[in-house]
């Protein structure tokens, strides 16, 4: 604190200093620098005075020189065209002097505001603060810079900075204060936004997803937002000051080699930007990461370059996820072996190999045998896992160069490379046959399954993917037709086949709109009263242009193509309701026996369809009996529930061609069958061979001991029809009683024998 003495006399001697460095006389008070706000009020008061003196001292000497009262004049004149509040107060408190522009800030005129209390403009909460701010305890007064908030004439507020201090006369008695008020209404409210901007900018950058690092010139670290503490591994502290390398160390993609951080092009560069990269970002832990990554200069106000920002978008997620989309469109999700797509590729490739170095190539291709029967009746988590297990046996064959595809369902491929003779993909091919039927362990079930193979052979067979594929596929059908659990090579005379065999397919699904399929009655007639008492429908395709069509060439392609389930519903319909146009015609009430095949047996909807065809013909369910195979009710997981449901309808069940599978007895007991009828294999050479003489008595013996009925089929001589009479045989049926006949036929056959 300096003496009065010193505070009027030593400011005074310094500011001359300063006038004589003063380039311009005019001095125009609008407010001052901080520099200037924080000295003593009365160095300020001198300087201003002093200032004004001296413009008019050099005005005088330019203008020729001027009077106290033309200086004092244009003192006045400056001091009532500033800016800035310019006010006195006495050592009371009271208004002694302000300026004009008092009115553009407060809204008073300056009488207004003389006499006055200079607190009056005060916010109650900020008197105090005013007060101390210009005295000192025991109402010592001293220099102060405040910032105020008071109130305007009109009640609105202003924020000011107040700068002043106490104010002497000649003799160096305290008078009261002197200050400069600066309205900084506006540059408050531009500072506030300024900070809330500031604080938006902050509270983005802590919370974006995206890792932003600043650099100062010399490329070392000066901020890291959260996300890039988490991406680079690095706390903010420990990371300031190090260079961007050390806690953003990149690699390439690939090669896995360091990369130059983009921050040191940049200065090379003189700023600017780079374009996004796509690198890999390496954490202390080791752990990589894979990121996108652009570097932008950072600028001063003033445009020059001071550092860098790095953006870091973490992209390993990201990148995860579509490798993992891009594995998932080219592999199968459930064995994870490559799809039919990759295998293409795969195909593609390999010829392009071997056309060049002349090697062979060989597709295989399988389908796996009583596939769909598993399926079905232990359900899909159990045939999944049967497929993965195929998959896995598969793998373990062949050679890590060679490729094994699933092409859907419980179809495989697999594709060798470079194998010199057909002599080795044969003993390849027999052994994965032989791997396939090998016992399988599910869950609790030890399953049986086997396969069909077709194979054919890059030149021979194919040039092309879709060739090789098409030929393997034609002969892994004819391996099926062979009897199933072995391989065919392709030959050209299958694909002759097969074209005719898609043509029938073609030809039967249009066959039913075209009303081409028909059918023939067999009649069945008891051995005791030699009367017919029914018939079996037996389903013919008569082909607009290639005539009758035997049945064991339409029946396979029906049931491979899906088609016997919408000829099977077609079947029973006709057949109920040409017996019961019977019945309405006046011939005796006939039992009509019609095939179930076993895709019909295994839909749930089986018994609404026959429910279906029973009410739409009139027919009397117990004259409506389904014929279902031997091996179709003893393998079948849900055979007994679906047969008691078949029963319930009041219909009659009985087993057809029975005596060719393997029955078990107590099975059969269960089963709530009415009739068994013995396969014409073992009637047709009865009265000639002993062995199914015996075989034949047999069966009539065990069924009728399970009070079953015991229609025989294929009788073709006289010699027969006695045998079974002789040992009790129910009803017989043959082309030696009647061939099958059509409806008009069958009907004057019934007339004919009486019944």
């Amino acid at each position: 604190m300096v003496s009065r003495k010193q505070s009027a006399a030593g400011p005074e001697r310094l500011l001359r200093r300063v006038h004589r460095r003063l380039k311009s006389a005019w001095i125009v008070v609008t407010g001052f620098a901080p520099d200037l706000l924080s000295r003593p009020a009365d160095a300020l008061l001198r300087w201003l005075r002093s200032g004004m003196e001296l413009r008019f001292r050099r005005a005088a000497r330019d203008q020729g020189g001027g009077t106290p009262a033309e200086r004092e004049a244009r003192y006045r004149q400056l001091v009532e065209t500033s800016g800035a509040v310019i006010w006195s107060i006495d050592t009371a408190g009271r208004i002694t002097f302000v300026n004009q522009a008092v009115q553009s800030v407060y809204g008073y005129t300056p009488e207004e505001m003389i006499g006055r209390d200079f607190t009056f403009l005060q916010l109650p909460e900020e008197r105090g603060r005013f007060q101390s701010g210009i005295q000192r305890p025991h109402k010592e007064w001293r220099s102060f810079h405040l910032e105020l908030v008071q109130r305007r004439k009109d009640g609105s507020l202003v924020t000011v900075s107040s700068s002043g201090g106490p104010l002497y006369d000649a003799r160096g008695r305290l008078i009261g204060a002197m200050g400069i008020n600066t309205d900084i209404t506006a540059y408050k409210q531009t500072l506030g936004e300024l900070d809330r901007e500031r604080e938006r900018a902050q509270v983005t950058l802590e919370s974006i997803a995206d890792g932003v690092v600043t650099t100062d010139m010399r490329g070392c670290v000066t901020y890291l937002n959260p996300a890039a503490e988490a991406l680079c591994g690095w706390q903010r502290m420990e990371a300031a000051g190090r260079p961007v390398d050390e806690v953003v160390p990149l690699r390439d993609e690939v090669s896995q080699q360091r990369l130059e951080n983009p921050v040191h092009q940049l200065r090379r560069g003189g700023g600017g930007g780079t374009q996004p990269l796509e690198v890999v970002l390496l954490q202390p832990s080791a752990e990589a990461r894979s990121v996108e990554l652009r570097a932008t200069a950072l600028r001063s106000a003033a445009g020059r370059l001071i550092g860098s920002v790095l953006v870091l978008h973490d992209v390993t997620t990201t990148r995860a996820l579509a490798k993992q989309l891009s594995y998932q469109a080219v592999h199968d999700p459930l064995t994870g072996l490559p799809n039919r797509a990759l295998l293409h590729d795969r195909i593609l490739q390999a010829v392009t190999t071997a056309e060049r170095h002349g090697h062979r190539l060989a597709l295989l291709y399988l389908d796996l045998d009583r596939f769909k029967h598993i399926n079905d009746t232990l359900g899909h988590p159990v045939g999944d896992k049967l497929l993965a297990q195929v998959a896995r046996r598969l793998l373990g064959c062949v050679r890590p160069t060679d490729t094994v595809s699933r092409q859907g369902g419980d179809e495989f491929a697999i594709l060798l490379t470079e194998e010199e003779s057909l002599e080795a993909v044969a003993n390849l091919a027999a052994q994965i046959v032989q791997r396939i039927a090998a016992p399988y362990r599910v869950v609790a079930h030890e399953l049986h399954i086997s396969t069909s193979m077709g194979i054919s052979v890059f030149p021979e067979d194919g040039r092309d993917p879709e060739e090789l594929v098409r030929h393997a596929d034609i002969a892994m059908y004819h391996a099926k037709q062979a009897g199933r659990d072995n391989f065919q090579f392709f030959i050209p005379e299958m694909n002759q086949r097969a074209m005719e065999r898609l043509h029938l397919e073609h030809d039967l699904r249009r066959a039913l709109e075209r009303q081409e399929l028909m059918l023939q009655f067999q009649p069945q007639v008891s051995l005791k009263s030699r009367l017919v008492v029914g018939a079996e429908a037996l389903l013919r395709w008569r082909h607009g242009a290639q005539g009758m069509i035997p049945p064991d060439r339409f029946i396979p392609v029906a049931e491979d193509s899906g088609l016997i389930l919408e000829i099977g519903d077609w079947v029973l319909a006709e057949a109920c309701r040409q017996t019961q146009a019977w019945r309405l015609a006046g011939l005796p009430e006939l039992r009509i026996a019609v095939n179930v095949s076993a895709a019909q047996f295994r839909r749930p909807t089986i018994i609404r369809s026959i429910r279906k065809a029973l009410e739409a013909s009139g027919l009397p369910p117990r004259l409506l009996e389904l014929e279902l195979t031997e091996s179709m009710v003893m393998t079948e997981a849900a055979a007994l529930t679906r047969l008691n449901e078949l029963r319930a309808l009041g219909i009659r069940l009985s087993i057809d061609d029975f005596g060719t599978g393997y029955s078990s007895l107590s099975y059969l007991k269960q089963l709530p069958v009415d009739d068994l009828k013995i396969d014409q294999a073992f009637v047709r050479d009865i009265s000639s061979d002993p062995n199914d003489a015996a075989i034949v008595q047999a069966i009539i013996r065990m069924g009728h001991t399970l009070h079953l009925s015991i229609v025989a089929e294929g009788v073709e001589s006289q010699e027969a029809l006695e045998f079974l009479a002789e040992n009790d045989c129910d009803s017989v049926q043959g082309y030696y009683l009647s061939r099958p006949l059509e409806g008009a036929d069958f009907e004057r056959f019934v007339v004919t024998r009486g019944r």
